[in-house]
């Protein structure tokens, strides 16, 4: 498993194999925008809120009491680390995810998930 840039056409391939692309800035960033983003969905209720099936971003944000457009930006983060999809307007959540977010499941990651974000506070 890698994260990082990884490159997704020749340009991207050229740009990283040649220095130009700022590595040690994104290795240090997408982890902790990642980690933010997951705290941030289960604390909302994200994950719950498309338990039930496809939903809009507005219908989420009313679901988890979150303004619209900042819903929108934590679904875009999210469907970048493969936790939701789109299928026009509605969200989905991915299946291999569903096992691990929900908090009735018995593979539930729910009550770690919450207990890094008291974690984050502690770092600070």
């Amino acid at each position: 498993m890698k994260i990082g840039l990884i490159p997704e056409n020749p340009l991207e391939w050229l740009v990283l194999k040649s220095g130009l692309a700022p590595t040690p800035f994104t290795d240090t960033y997408l982890t902790l925008i990642f980690a933010r983003a997951v705290i941030a969905a289960t604390r909302l209720g994200v994950f719950e809120a498309l338990a039930s099936g496809p939903l809009t971003a507005p219908e989420i944000a009313s679901r988890c009491g979150a303004h619209p457009g900042a819903m929108r930006t934590l679904l875009n983060t999210l469907i970048s680390m493969e936790y939701v999809g789109l299928d026009g307007e509605r969200y989905t959540i991915n299946p291999r995810i569903r096992k691990w977010m929900l908090q009735d499941s018995p593979s539930s990651l729910y009550d770690i998930t919450l207990f890094r974000d008291v974690n984050w506070e502690w770092m600070l």
